[in-house]
């Protein structure tokens, strides 16, 4: 059964692995090697508990992802103490909190927008993920620098 423990441990192997491409002279090649084993250790570990995570939703006919109308999604990561553990989407909340949600289809400010037929520009610091299944390709790049950004794909 996957354990939040182990996702936890994956994640944070994940971010040490980010930190390490930016700190890499500071490792030896042997504290390389030994983390990119690990990392795919956890990842072969992950990749395994999730597919047996799905099988038994199937079984239980658990969804194993679901769109709700407001936008909310959930995604089954695993099982804890024999319960399905789920990761779900905040983004109406970040919504409401900047006040985004007022100009959407029957949002007070009476704007009604859907982003349909539209062209938008953001300019951040670093490069939003163009393969995120919000974009469906349509992310053309001004000037955009080479490394990622959370933040621009979020935005």
């Amino acid at each position: 059964m996957i354990l939040r423990r182990d996702i936890r441990q994956y994640l944070a192997l994940i971010g040490l692995l980010v930190s390490v491409s930016f700190e890499s002279l500071s490792q030896t090649p042997q504290e390389q090697r030994t983390l990119l084993e690990l990392s795919q250790q956890y990842g072969i570990q992950w990749q395994f508990q999730r597919a047996l995570a799905e099988s038994i939703a199937v079984l239980t006919n658990l969804p194993i992802r679901k769109e709700y109308p407001d936008g909310r999604i959930i995604e089954l990561q695993g099982y804890e103490f024999g319960m399905p553990v789920y990761h779900a989407t905040r983004n109406l909340n970040a919504a409401r909190t900047i006040s985004s949600d007022r100009v959407w289809p029957g949002g007070s400010g009476g704007f009604s927008l859907t982003g349909a037929g539209m062209l938008l520009g953001v300019w951040e610091v670093g490069g939003i993920r163009t393969t995120h299944q919000e974009f469906g390709g349509r992310v053309t790049y001004g000037d955009a620098g080479t490394a990622l950004g959370q933040h621009a794909t979020h935005v």
